[in-house]
């Protein structure tokens, strides 16, 4: 063994919310670190691409979730070339009957002034939510993002969620997402614009009690933003970070196997495949962070070292579920922003750069779902999609000669059903098919819309596994989070194989806010004895909300 074979640090996998954010830390706080990715960039699945000349679109993760989490200022990202920009609302819904309506800051009296377009009942419980969640905004974020998962945390999340909604415990623990939703809110269209952000499946099973309300409730600490240029300018502005801190960046370098000896983690063996140093192996001090997954972190692992560590942990890591919750993505290039017919009720909708649409009834949103349990993509499809149109407030993603990239994400089963309900693989054959018809509902809504089309790209869950091996059946969050996956019941930070550690898969979501790399550096820095830095010293929200008038774009 040369010195320059060994870290002591291994991170595997250089995403965007768990390696990279993870490996920049560590760096930062002096630590020997060498990250391997088995692609040949990183971040992956946020790669902004030119679809036309002067165009951008990021198919995969389009919204930028990072404005309440601290690492832009502990790590000092805006000198590596980050710019926040945020719009006067951050979600909310499109409707079929030609009404919209949207929320969230900087523009919350807006908001209250659309909501009482609808009931003035429900703006006066906006006005009480908005308060309550001020109040407690950050505290929330450090309890139930930005830190490592306890039973107690998540008993002082219902606590305080229920506090904000005018709830006891008991009875906020007793609703699904749907029933908090009717209880709390008169009109139909109030409920349906925080209705999305809770259904996608990514913080709770809405309709279970507690989770689902739990899930409703998370929507409020999300902040919504864009990167200028696109959010790989996030994957650039880490990688940069971590390789002026003394990183070490290997790409094409699959790795095949994470070493173990009487159960501590060692280091890694790369693949055959791998263009660094094939076959070998390179070994890690203190620790070795996996950012592949669960399941894909099981094989490097191996069965049997896996069930000697903990058996159950090995069972629920075989059938982690990740098939429930595939994205499939459709981006346009247009001539121009859409015509939206619902600006003629409110031309807010004009400024909207991340917004959802889809379902004409609160029924809708329950088929969405059902639909996924069932691997139903006909009843699944249409219900829930997300829509990004960066160059709303971002400029520098539209081309010299005005053409906009227009993208929507929807939530499908990977596995398709067929008449006699065996299941089966048609993504390839059916793409288009799915192309033509959001193309019908989207003329419907948005008049003219099809005239504008000047090129389209369809990227199916297929198309985003093949791309990146951690994405298994489409999923680029680390599996579904609902269920028995949910907040406690996720891959554990500190892993029963000691100087293992996950930063997938794991408690919260891996969004651009780049939570679960924030959580893994703690505790791998806390267990290294470098925890403690001048630096490292900002709580989630805080920076954000003290610069939105900076961020914000009229």
């Amino acid at each position: 063994m040369t010195e320059m074979q060994e870290y002591d640090v291994i991170i595997i996998g250089a995403g965007l919310s768990g390696g990279l954010s993870s490996g920049a830390y560590l760096a930062k706080a002096g630590a020997k670190v060498l990250m391997v990715e088995a692609n040949q960039e990183a971040g992956t699945h946020c790669k902004t691409n030119e679809f036309v000349p002067g165009a951008l679109c990021t198919p995969a993760a389009a919204g930028f979730f990072g404005g309440g989490s601290p690492i832009i200022p502990d790590l000092d990202l805006e000198k590596y070339g980050i710019e926040v920009l945020v719009g006067p609302r951050f979600c909310g819904n499109v409707y079929p009957d030609g009404t919209n309506l949207f929320f969230g800051p900087p523009d919350t009296d807006g908001t209250i002034e659309d909501i009482a377009r609808f009931s003035e009942r429900d703006a006066e419980r906006f006005v009480d939510l908005f308060a309550n969640y001020t109040e407690v905004l950050r505290e929330l974020n450090e309890l139930l993002i930005f830190s490592i998962p306890t039973p107690e945390k998540l008993d002082k999340g219902f606590e305080e969620f229920a506090r904000c909604w005018g709830y006891t415990v008991e009875q906020f623990r007793g609703m699904n997402g749907y029933e908090l939703l009717k209880q709390t809110f008169e009109n139909e269209h109030v409920r349906q614009m925080v209705m999305p952000l809770g259904d996608v499946g990514a913080s709770g099973d809405m309709m279970q009690k507690g989770q689902g309300a739990f899930a409703v409730a998370t929507v409020l600490l999300v902040m919504v933003a864009q990167l200028r240029g696109g959010n790989h300018s996030m994957v650039h502005a880490l990688a940069r970070c971590f390789l002026d801190h003394g990183g070490t960046l290997w790409r094409n370098a699959p790795v095949d196997k994470i070493i173990t000896e009487d159960g501590v983690a060692k280091g890694i063996r790369f693949s055959e495949k791998s263009a660094m140093y094939p076959g070998q192996t390179v070994y890690a001090k203190h620790a070795v962070i996996s950012n592949v997954g669960a399941r894909q972190s099981l094989k490097l692992i191996g069965d049997e070292e896996m069930k000697a560590a903990d058996s159950r942990l090995h069972y629920k890591m075989k059938y982690w579920d990740n098939s429930t919750r595939a994205s499939t993505v459709t981006v346009w290039a247009l001539k121009g922003f859409p015509k939206w017919k619902s600006a003629e009720y409110n031309p807010v909708i004009n400024k909207m750069h991340f917004f959802y649409t889809g379902n004409k009834t609160m029924e809708g949103y329950i088929n969405y779902y059902i639909g996924l349990k069932t691997n139903d993509w006909e009843r699944t499809f249409g219900n829930l999609w997300e829509i990004v149109i960066p160059a709303t407030i971002d400029p520098t993603q539209m081309s010299e000669d005005g053409i906009i990239t227009f993208r929507i994400e929807e939530i499908l089963p990977f596995w398709w059903r067929d008449m006699d309900g065996e299941h089966i693989d048609r993504w390839d054959d059916m793409k288009w098919e799915l192309v033509k018809r959001r193309e019908d509902i989207l003329e419907e809504l948005a008049p003219g819309f099809k005239s504008q089309i000047v090129d389209v790209l369809a990227v199916t869950p297929l198309d985003l596994w093949r791309g990146n091996m951690s994405a298994e059946y489409g999923n680029g969050i680390g599996g579904s989070f609902v269920g028995e996956q949910f907040y406690l019941d996720r891959m554990p930070y500190r892993m029963p194989i000691k100087n293992l550690y996950m930063s997938n898969s794991v408690w919260p979501v891996s969004l651009s806010w780049c939570a679960p790399g924030y959580n893994a550096a703690c505790c791998v820095a806390e267990d290294m004895g470098i925890r403690d830095q001048p630096w490292w010293t900002n709580r989630p929200i805080e920076w954000f909300m003290e610069n939105l008038e900076r961020f914000a774009v009229e």
